[in-house]
């Protein structure tokens, strides 16, 4: 009786360290399924992160020159009115020639800006795997900053050239 309580309990003991260790077979290859799902979500979550911020950037910078040329129309606008009003007057003359300056020196600001979000928006489409469509919406996006550059300083001219046309008036 002894020797079979003594066989069962050795036959116990030796079925326990192999039940472990077919445990711990199963928790590693649980575990390396887990930091697999985790690692591609994790990748995921950064292209995501990546391309939303590139988006921003340059609707961002969009919306800051639509906002400038916009600023200089109403500007422009509101010195064609007072001289069709004939409101002239070199304190105000000297006033828009501040604004102007102050204009152009903006102006220089946002294209510094745009310069660096294309910059940015370059760089992250070479480290970052965007899909062709992303690409595609990101360089138009560029294009389109270059032409609303061009909006804004063809609005920077007309500011002027309605800046002078009012000087032309007051000295007559």
């Amino acid at each position: 009786m002894k020797r079979v309580i003594f066989l069962f309990l050795v036959s116990i003991i030796s079925i326990i360290p192999a039940a472990a260790q077919e445990t711990d077979s199963l928790q590693n290859k649980f575990t390396h399924a887990c930091i697999d799902s985790l690692s591609s979500r994790l990748n995921k979550l950064q292209h995501d992160y990546d391309y939303l911020h590139c988006r921003y950037e340059l609707k961002i910078i969009m919306l800051e020159l639509d906002r400038f040329t916009n600023s200089l129309n109403i500007s422009s606008n509101g010195i064609l009115i007072d001289r069709y009003h004939r409101n002239f007057n070199i304190d105000l003359y000297i006033s828009f020639l501040n604004k102007y300056d102050a204009y152009t020196k903006l102006f220089n600001s946002l294209k510094e800006s745009v310069s660096q979000v294309k910059t940015l928006v370059a760089h992250m489409c070479i480290t970052s795997n965007f899909s062709n469509k992303e690409e595609e919406y990101l360089s138009h996006s560029s294009s389109t900053l270059d032409k609303s550059i061009t909006a804004a300083e063809s609005s920077l001219n007309y500011y002027k050239v309605v800046l002078d046309n009012y000087k032309n008036k007051l000295y007559r």
